[in-house]
């Protein structure tokens, strides 16, 4: 039934679905199918749900049409109802009928979620382009008044050294925090600018070792282990060098913090049919399904000293690559994996 729905896909969608590699595609089936048995077996709808939350964000970010992805849904109906109608002379008519009835619900149940979520981040996508324009210009009229209030009380401190301390250490609180408000300005430059990439050929690799290898004091003050698993296979991809080191060092950073006393954190990055693909996984703090709603909207963090706009960053520069970025969590203290696609 894998087979056919696969088949079905392939040849009664569109171009896009065409084009999708058989063996990747085969692997989305069969989550999707393994998700609807636990529903008409079990009645659990919770894997099917997780499957619709991961695909939803994936097929928007790829540009998938909402119609399209709607017409697979249905093709899943179509195959199974297919199936159980030549078995129906084996399992009775009014078995038949049951089970149609209960695939027709599961269909519908898929289609109605897919859609409100589909149309939930369209939405978002829409505000987040607006909210761009708008801090872009806010970053623009606070930046240089700040810089004055920074320089000069650098020029004050330096004048004042070895004088009254307590005045030394305002001095040194503004600029301290002076410096934290320059670093949010350009977070938000960063979020608020449609940058387009600076491709070139880049070691993917290479690239998440030396990235890594920022952090590695802070790994061993909280005593985190680090596993490397890097294919050769997928080491050279072109991409915006500087916009993936960006991209990498707000995951690890993310990661990082999500395990303050300790843990293990996998990356790990494979060559998928022409697709490099790579999963940052942490044993830290885990996401509730409420915090899950709303990462990546921008000002949104559960940290003290988070500015929330570092997975928002992460997004748009996957966007630009025409790549996806997924996140998963199965909830509070089971930690967190994100996956990255980049079209290599």
């Amino acid at each position: 039934m894998i087979d056919q729905w696969v088949d079905k896909i392939q040849t009664e969608i569109s171009e896009r679905y065409a084009q999708r590699p058989r063996e990747e595609l085969m692997g989305t089936v069969t989550e999707a199918f393994e998700g609807y048995l636990h529903v008409l077996v079990e009645g659990d709808f919770t894997r099917i749900d997780q499957f619709i939350d991961k695909i939803t964000q994936m097929r928007l970010e790829a540009g998938f049409p909402l119609s399209d992805v709607q017409k697979a849904f249905e093709l899943y109906g179509n195959t199974v109802i297919s199936f159980l109608a030549k078995k129906s002379l084996m399992i009775g008519i009014d078995d038949c009928l049951d089970n149609v009835s209960r695939i027709n619900y599961c269909v519908g149940h898929t289609i109605r979620r897919f859609s409100a979520h589909f149309q939930a981040m369209h939405e978002k996508k829409t505000r987040l382009s607006v909210l761009g324009e708008a801090m872009a210009h806010i970053t623009h009229e606070i930046k240089n008044p700040l810089m004055v209030i920074g320089g000069f009380s650098n020029q004050i401190l330096t004048a004042l050294k070895g004088q009254d301390e307590k005045i030394v250490r305002k001095l040194q609180t503004i600029i301290q925090e002076v410096a934290r408000l320059e670093n949010f300005l350009k977070d938000i430059g960063r979020f608020a600018k449609d940058v387009p990439p600076d491709k070139r050929e880049v070691d993917l690799n290479q690239m998440i070792e030396e990235v890594t290898g920022f952090f590695e004091s802070e790994f061993g003050v909280q005593g985190i282990g680090v596993n490397l698993t890097l294919s050769p296979d997928c080491g050279n991809l072109v991409a915006d060098p500087h916009q993936m080191e960006q991209l990498l060092l707000n995951l690890i950073k993310n990661a990082t913090e999500a395990m303050p006393e300790g843990g293990t954190l996998s990356i790990t990055s494979y060559l998928d049919n022409r697709r490099a693909l790579v999963k940052v996984k942490d044993s830290g703090v885990g996401i509730s399904k409420e915090y899950m709603e709303k990462l990546g909207t921008p000002f949104f963090t559960a940290r003290k000293e988070g500015t929330g706009l570092g997975l928002s960053i992460c997004h748009k520069i996957m966007n630009a690559h025409q790549g996806s970025l997924a996140i998963f969590s199965e909830g509070p203290g089971r930690g967190t994996e994100v996956t990255l696609q980049i079209p290599s």
